[in-house]
C-alpha cells in the first residue's frame, strides 16, 4: 500500500465560521485514495469545496516517499532563522544525489 505525505497551510482547509476540524476531515477524505496520481490529487484537494482561499494563502505538498538506505538519509536540526536558508540549501545540495541539475531545478519550477 502507497502512503501520501501531505502538508498544507490553513487556507486549504479552513473557511470563516467553520471549525477547522471540518476542513481537516474533508482532507483526509479527499487524500484517502492511495493509487490515485499525485497531479489528480492535488487537483481533488485545491477543488474541494469550503476552504476561502480568496483571503488566505494555500500551499499544498503532496509526496510518496520511499525507503532509502542509510547512507542516503540526512536529518538537520536548524534553528528557526531566515538566515540559515542558504546553509540548509547547502547541507541539501551536498546530501542529494549528483544528477545535473537536480538542485537548481527547483527554484525554476514555478516558471512555465
Amino acid at each position: 500500500m502507497c502512503q501520501t505525505y501531505v502538508d498544507i497551510t490553513d487556507g486549504l482547509i479552513e473557511a470563516p465560521g467553520q471549525d477547522i476540524d471540518i476542513g481537516l476531515d474533508r482532507l483526509a477524505r479527499t487524500v484517502a485514495a492511495p493509487d490515485r496520481p499525485l497531479e489528480q490529487l492535488g487537483d481533488a484537494v485545491v477543488a474541494s469545496p469550503g476552504s476561502d482561499r480568496r483571503r488566505d494563502d494555500a500551499a499544498l505538498l503532496l509526496a510518496r516517499p520511499r525507503a532509502l538506505e542509510a547512507d542516503r538519509v540526512a536529518l538537520w536540526e536548524l534553528p528557526t532563522d531566515p538566515a540559515l536558508v542558504s546553509q540548509a540549501r547547502a547541507l541539501t545540495e551536498r546530501q542529494a544525489p549528483r544528477r545535473e541539475g537536480a538542485m537548481r531545478a527547483l527554484p525554476g519550477a514555478c516558471q512555465a
